[in-house]
């Protein structure tokens, strides 16, 4: 249904379940993909029947609706996994679409009555929902949503439900007083012999895709851009940065310079207010599409939290992206001074390979696995056998430097050893925080009397 500036996807899949509410036995759960790391998440894992994740912003945050078990939910997830529904004592909750900014917006629909009624609503950053008007033109008594930029400018038709083929292109926008207005776009632009039925996309420069039809008996069908007369400031949006090291990262934005030739830069320190200010690489962005920008900062502190957000500027203004706060990751010498202190330079104690505790784990596993080096832990792997596969569940950090972990198995103790299809298989991996839980399984053809399955630390430790 809709993929953002992070490569996320977000959509729905369906579970077989036998028995299930469903006359076809699966259910839906809305669902979001990341192809970088395969992380698959059900947003909905105790929806039965339908669900839909509609909308995705650069965020990360995703709204959609779902059938419980004993209800209807409208939700928006935020980046973090928290679970907000948008509720209301009588009526059905449809938010429809959202922006970088934390705006959502949709309808809700009173079906108890004879004539049901629909409110078009607005939210801001929350799942309190404020009812927005319909425009006076025609009266109409319903609507739906198609777009919403990041200026705030939303999009889409009104109409009356007993002529619901007889559609108006309408645009919704906050005046500077905060109230909204809805304009029927046939009476504010001169179209000509055209009428402007429907708006099926804005961008963030304010240039409108809209469906129209010449007025005439055969009506014929038409797709007209609709260019503003004046533009607006760019827009930005911070990114998480990429390419983290204990010493280094590429700070990323997305700008769109709404048609106006934009620069764009880093403001960054420690925290805010912030200390420092680096110009985005490259060139001036231009035109009307979304570009990414990055800045590369070098001689961090390894395992610090640093922060920075976005600036464009251009012509017509200037724009500040959200804050965004990382941590550089350790590296093992950051790691070995905070856990052994004034002995972390004692090879024999604190070096990657010594292991003072005395358990199955040198110090370079302990750093890997997020271990404590100087505290004896057994079980950190449990071994299991499931349906004839060996499985293996581990839960280890995300932010260790110079340490690669790698699963492989064989079928005999003396190899050879393998990974891949035919030998592992990946079955689950969850995030939460900075930790990850991944289970692997042996993939073997048929089921081998003997399986072994064991993980490999490749360290980049001297």
């Amino acid at each position: 249904m809709d993929v953002n500036a992070l490569g996320l996807i977000a959509g729905h899949a369906t579970i077989y379940t036998p028995h299930s509410t469903s006359s076809l036995d699966y259910d839906e759960h809305a669902y979001l993909f990341d192809p970088a790391t395969g992380l698959k998440t059900d947003l909905t894992p105790d929806g039965t029947g339908y669900a839909r994740a509609f909308r995705l912003n650069d965020l990360g945050v995703v709204i959609g609706n779902y059938a419980g078990p004993s209800n209807y939910f409208a939700f928006r997830r935020e980046a973090d996994g928290t679970m907000n529904y948008f509720t209301h004592p009588t009526a059905t909750v449809q938010p429809a679409v959202l922006n970088n900014a934390g705006l959502v917006a949709g309808i809700h629909t009173t079906y108890t009555v004879s004539n049901r009624i629909v409110v078009p609503w607005i939210a801001s950053n929350t799942t309190s929902m404020t009812p927005i008007p319909l425009p006076p033109q025609g009266s109409p008594n319903t609507c739906a949503f198609t777009d919403l930029n990041q200026h705030g400018l939303l999009v889409g038709s009104a109409w009356k439900m007993a002529t619901p083929t007889e559609t108006t292109a309408v645009r919704w926008y906050a005046n500077g007083s905060g109230n909204w207005i809805a304009e029927d776009l046939n009476e504010v632009v001169d179209a000509g012999d055209y009428i402007l039925a429907r708006v099926l996309a804005v961008n963030d420069a304010g240039h409108l895709m809209v469906q129209a039809y010449l007025d005439t008996d055969a009506k014929p069908p038409r797709t007209l851009l609709l260019t503003p007369h004046v533009l607006p400031p760019p827009t930005v949006v911070s990114l998480p940065p990429a390419s983290l090291t204990p010493t280094s990262a590429v700070l990323r934005a997305q700008v769109n310079a709404c048609d106006s030739t934009t620069a764009a830069m880093f403001h960054w320190g420690l925290a805010p207010p912030y200390s420092a200010t680096n110009p985005a690489a490259g060139n001036a962005i231009t035109g009307t599409v979304p570009t990414l920008v990055t800045c590369l900062l070098t001689n961090l502190t390894p395992h610090t939290t640093y922060h920075f957000r976005a600036h464009a500027q251009n012509s017509q203004g200037a724009t500040l992206g959200q804050d965004v706060a990382f941590t550089t990751p350790y590296d093992y010498a950051t790691w070995a001074a905070e856990k052994f202190g004034v002995t972390s330079t004692n090879e024999t104690i604190a070096g990657p390979w010594a292991n003072p505790d005395s358990d199955e784990w040198n110090n370079a596993s302990e750093f890997a696995l997020g271990l404590e080096p100087q505290t004896a832990e057994s079980g950190v792997l449990q071994p299991r056998e499931e349906l004839g596969r060996l499985t293996l569940t581990l839960t280890h950090p995300m932010d260790r430097a110079g340490v690669t972990l790698a699963f492989t198995a064989a079928t005999n103790v003396a190899g050879p050893w393998q990974s891949g299809s035919g030998a592992t298989a990946l079955v689950n991996l969850t995030r939460q925080g900075n930790w990850e839980t991944l289970t692997v399984r042996t993939d073997f053809p048929g089921s081998p009397p003997q399986q072994f399955l064991r993980l490999e630390l490749q360290s980049a430790q001297p």
